[in-house]
């Protein structure tokens, strides 16, 4: 028996493109006036190029059937997607638990924020495993660039039992139930498709979470220069400080996260957070505006005093303290800061300028030192 299999490993196997035969009937075919006798001749030349050019097409593509990815390879590529998937799956849900706190309008709008950014980004990731598993030609800028109609687009291609759970979770990302997603999503990840085990974050591991968070948004803050963007990111880190809770919010629910923290702050913090957020909204409305160049000169003096004094009020709110947010009918957050400014204060607001950056460096010392020096 081992003869025969040594003899059998001797032969050599070999597909013939076409014999010089058939070369000389397609030639005859194609040039039906040249004469016969040259057939031979060129069929000879021609064969042995077409032969070997045949041998190396049909070795490239048994060798792309035979290979594929490695056992190696593939192991390595979904280990890759279960760390990923499992990072931004304790991220996701340590933020969902934030939602609990609120209610009504600003609990929606939280959910379709987290829906359309962490949730998303969870689902194109293991979109994009699974259509590369498929075959299916993915978007070459890459899974976070991924348009809404690329993503349906990818969905629509795979196997119908695939598809049909993608849809679901596709779709879930238009809503604001997020629990809703992450059941389909747990779903989704399972034996079935991707093979993932989904774990929840121990307490020990929770808090190393949160206090990463909290230490890379400091570290933001720190560097931080641009007004709005600086009191987002206090706002975030006094919400995080007082429930002991990450949140994801965009910057127009920034004034609503203030009034839900009002009864919570001191005095101090309440006046420095208010003083702020009215200088930030006035100079968004004034960057709105047309420009000075545009506008009517000051009719009298009386428009410039009534200016000067705003503008000096204003910026000693720091050190007197005003108002807290939430107080005298600015529960309203952003549109309440703003109907509380009269257009005589947006005048002044080029000479609050000067005083912008001592603000707000006060304002970033709220969270940028220990809590309890705040406090005393």
């Amino acid at each position: 028996e081992s003869e025969e299999m040594e003899k059998g490993r001797g032969v050599s196997w070999e597909l013939v493109f076409m014999p010089p035969k058939d070369i000389v009937q397609v030639l005859s075919e194609q040039f039906p006036d040249c004469p016969e006798e040259l057939f031979d001749n060129i069929a000879e030349e021609l064969q042995s190029p077409l032969q070997e050019a045949f041998q190396e097409e049909i070795r490239a593509n048994v060798a792309a059937l035979v290979q594929g990815p490695s056992a190696g390879q593939q192991r390595k590529r979904h280990a890759n997607l279960q760390d990923k998937v499992q990072g931004l799956w304790n991220s996701t849900r340590l933020f969902e638990k934030a939602l609990g706190l609120f209610e009504g309008d600003t609990q929606a709008q939280l959910s379709r924020y987290l829906l359309r950014t962490l949730c998303t980004g969870l689902t194109n990731t293991v979109l994009f495993y699974l259509a590369e598993d498929s075959g299916l030609d993915t978007p070459s800028h890459g899974q976070g660039e991924m348009t809404a109609k690329e993503r349906s687009t990818l969905i629509s291609n795979l196997p119908e039992q695939m598809k049909r759970t993608l849809t679901a979770v596709n779709n879930s990302l238009n809503g604001k139930d997020v629990s809703s997603f992450f059941q389909l999503f747990e779903a989704l990840c399972g034996e079935e498709y991707c093979g993932l085990m989904l774990k929840k974050a121990d307490r020990k591991k929770e808090r190393q979470l949160i206090f990463s968070h909290q230490q890379s948004l400091v570290e933001s803050l720190r560097e931080e220069q641009e007004p709005a963007m600086v009191l987002h990111l206090v706002v975030v880190l006094l919400f995080q400080r007082h429930t002991n809770c990450i949140i994801h919010v965009p910057g127009k629910l920034v004034p609503s996260i203030i009034a839900f923290l009002s009864s919570r702050l001191s005095e101090s913090e309440r006046s420095k957070l208010r003083t702020f957020q009215e200088l930030v909204m006035l100079q968004l409305k004034q960057s709105r505006a047309p420009s000075s160049a545009q506008q009517a000169e000051p009719k009298s003096d009386t428009n410039l005093e009534q200016a000067e004094e705003t503008s000096e009020t204003v910026s000693k709110k720091v050190k007197k303290g005003s108002p807290a947010v939430g107080e005298s009918g600015d529960s309203s957050g952003e549109s309440g800061a703003v109907g509380s400014s009269s257009d005589t204060v947006q005048q002044g607001t080029d000479m609050m300028a000067p005083n912008l950056g001592d603000i707000m460096s006060g304002l970033k010392q709220l969270v940028l030192k220990p809590a309890k020096e705040d406090n005393q």
